[in-house]
């Protein structure tokens, strides 16, 4: 259960209500213009069905939006290990500070040093009793006892103390003196020794890698030539050995010796914290996204019937390795997100990201899975690497229409991603050398193997290896970095002790992943793939702006609704024809479409109940066949589905109600829906005449 605030406003049927109390098993709602109203209680249950239907959306509080985004602000100055001295100055002016802020509040001076010089004996009378009081530490100031105090620093200088102050959050280190505290002793050896010897160390930063041996034996004959050349001139002699060259070519950064001789690569490997990137304390409040091409060849299919194609066939069929895409919780290490690509873009990257914020679990059922995959919520912050399909402006904006923010670590800087590539390294370790066609992670490794020829596998296959290995094995492994704790045990402490932020509701999420259409509307609204869907927006936008078109997006997931924009505000549109959409994917649409053209291919206008019981068989039957069959669903490119709502749904016109379902008492949840029966009077069913008589409201159509 998510944890939601008293603030939080939720809609249910498109009625808003306040959170009024929240119980471990449910919550109790009152409408928000109602405040009389009786309290309202839903289970968890009930909450997750409205969940995942269009009557339900998630507001949240101002406090709840910031809650992620804050973070512990960066550790100030050390003010306790610095030396005493240093920390009584900064102490000192701290005080000054804060003398000058009094009068400053009480508004005897105004921040400027002209006003402060005119009021200074004011300024130094109170800095003076504070310093006095504070030195006594309460007790009473004796006769003839000598008390120092400090002078105070200039106008000037003590503005630009205040100023850096109140940058730094008031933390009194930031006051520091900034000069170098490292006065150890360099050696024994004098000066010019040291330059001299300096010079030569350098040569040890070198691509070559000399030894360090050579190095000094270098420096010690060069010495000797020039001791001789001081000698003739009177100058003083070099002294040193090799042993103490050596030791100062030991005291160089190791760092930046290794980035010298070996790269910076090789360096930010060898000397990289293990433990790098955002410091998390709770479930999503940071998401790693990236993409991986997997140790292993497979057949470019997910048609379901190669065993039913002939052998030359078979052949015939691309071969290759795919991208897997993976997003992965860092406080809890769990898989958020996983599919797989043919090719990195910005539409599969946003498809992997769509997961972060939906309930799995049906998905990893249907790959055979036999524990749940329910782990989402609302996102803080994702990282990212700066690959194309990242940095895209389309990417860019589904993060931050989510509510999500999204930063760039540095290339080559995997550490600061380092739970998503670790899983990747875990993956090409523990899974890929059970699978049959593997290419192994270089040619070394591979040697002799005949990967092209044993590849056996589809990406279907792949996608449910993928899925059964995650959802099953890793989350329920221990994890060294959770201290021996498993992924799937980590986020449930974790949620009990913190909670879990509310996911974008199904409208946001349809807005930042849909496929986008651009639509003149009519009466009946905007249409789409054949059907028509309408809000109040839109009605009184269509009166003001008959000529205008619009914008709107359909989600394949669920065509029950649609987001369409109206002065750059998105709004929720249903399907005028009724509840019988809801919860309809795209293909299962498609399917019936393609059914219904067949079957009446001769009738002009189509009636509603007509439609709506071909979709209910082509549900019925495709989702039997997916349980027996345990086959993931069918997915189409944007491009694609843009082609068959072109196509397929061009002319297709459905005979629709006069009047709109209405909620009803029977049904909590949604709309009863009504058939509607088109009165015939004994007429040829095949000649209907819907159109309106009205000549002022003219005829509609589906626009193109």
């Amino acid at each position: 259960m998510f944890s939601y605030h008293p603030c939080d406003i939720v809609a249910i049927n498109a009625k808003r209500h306040n959170i009024v109390f929240q119980t471990k098993d449910a919550i109790g709602v009152r409408p928000e213009d109602d405040p009389d109203a009786p309290t309202e209680t839903f289970s968890n249950t009930a909450i997750e069905a409205l969940r995942r239907t269009n009557q339900w959306r998630y507001f949240p509080n101002l406090e709840a939006q910031n809650r992620l985004l804050r973070r512990t602000q960066k550790q100030g100055f050390a003010l306790l290990s610095a030396s005493k001295k240093d920390r009584e100055k900064a102490i000192f002016i701290f005080m000054e500070i804060m003398a000058l802020k009094q009068l400053r509040d009480e508004g005897v001076i105004v921040l400027t040093p002209e006003s402060l010089e005119e009021n200074w004996h004011k300024f130094t009378s109170i800095l003076n009793d504070r310093e006095i009081a504070r030195r006594l530490c309460g007790r009473a100031l004796r006769a003839g006892e000598e008390l120092p105090l400090r002078k105070p620093h200039r106008p000037a200088t003590l503005l630009k103390k205040m100023k850096r102050l109140s940058t730094h959050n008031y933390d009194i280190g930031c006051l520091l003196p900034q000069y170098g505290q490292d006065k150890s002793d360099a050696g024994r050896l004098s000066a010019e020794t040291e330059q001299f010897i300096s010079d030569y160390i350098r040569a040890y930063a070198d691509p070559d890698q000399p030894k360090k041996s050579h190095i000094a034996c270098e420096c010690i004959t060069a010495m000797k030539e020039e001791n001789q050349r001081r000698v003739k001139a009177g100058e003083p002699e070099l002294v040193a050995s090799e042993r103490s060259v050596e030791r100062r070519i030991e005291k160089l950064d190791p760092f930046e010796i290794t980035c010298f001789r070996e790269g910076v690569d090789e360096a930010r490997r060898r000397y990289a914290s293990a433990k790098g990137g955002v410091a998390v304390q709770f479930p999503l409040e940071g998401v790693e996204l990236d993409a991986w091409m997997g140790d292993i060849r497979t057949i470019f299919t997910r048609l379901g019937i190669m065993q039913m194609l002939p052998k030359e066939i078979q052949d015939a069929v691309p071969r290759g390795r795919r991208w897997i895409y993976a997003a992965i919780d860092r406080a809890t290490r769990v898989v958020v997100g996983l599919r797989i690509a043919e090719t990195q873009s910005s539409e599969e990257a946003r498809k992997a990201l769509n997961m972060v914020f939906v309930d799995k679990t049906e998905f990893a059922l249907a790959a055979g899975a036999e524990s749940h995959w329910a782990y989402f919520g609302g996102m803080h912050q994702l990282a990212c690497d700066t690959g194309s399909d990242f940095i895209s402006d389309d990417f860019t904006t589904a993060v931050n229409t989510c509510g999500s923010s999204i930063s760039f670590p540095p290339v080559k800087v995997p550490e600061l991603r380092g739970r998503v590539e670790r899983l990747f390294g875990t993956m090409a370790r523990q899974l890929m050398p059970r699978l049959t066609g593997r290419t192994f992670s270089s040619i070394e490794e591979r040697g002799d193997h005949p990967t092209e020829d044993r590849v056996v596998l589809d990406d279907d296959d792949l996608l449910r290896i993928l899925v059964l290995y995650v959802v099953d094995f890793y989350h329920h492994q221990r994890h060294r970095g959770l201290g021996g704790q498993t992924p799937a045990n980590r986020w449930a402490e974790l949620a009990e002790n913190y909670g879990v932020s509310e996911p974008p509701d199904i409208n946001t999420r349809r807005v930042a992943f849909g496929i986008e259409f651009n639509r003149k509307p009519s009466k009946m609204g905007v249409v789409c793939y054949g059907n028509h869907y309408s809000c109040p927006e839109l009605e009184v936008c269509w009166r003001k702006h008959p000529k205008r078109s619009v914008r709107f997006r359909i989600d394949p997931a669920n065509i029950g609704a649609v987001s369409v924009e109206i002065d750059k505000m998105w709004y929720q549109a249903n399907a005028v024809n009724g509840e019988e959409l809801e919860g309809v994917t795209l293909p299962e649409w498609i399917q019936g479409l393609r059914d219904i053209r067949k079957k009446y291919a001769n009738e002009a206008l189509l009636t509603l109940k007509l439609r709506n019981d071909t979709i209910a068989k082509i549900k019925a039957i495709n989702t039997a066949a997916r349980k027996r069959a345990q086959l993931l669903p069918i997915e189409f490119s944007e491009a694609r589905l843009k082609e068959l709502e072109k196509r397929l749904c061009a002319g297709t016109m459905f005979d629709h109600p006069q009047t709109p379902p209405v909620q009803s008492d029977e049904v909590p949840f949604g709309r009863k829906v009504h058939p509607h029966i088109p009165e015939l009077d004994n007429q040829d069913p095949e000649v209907t005449d819907q159109r309106p008589t009205d000549p002022d409201e003219g005829e509609w159509k589906i626009e193109e």
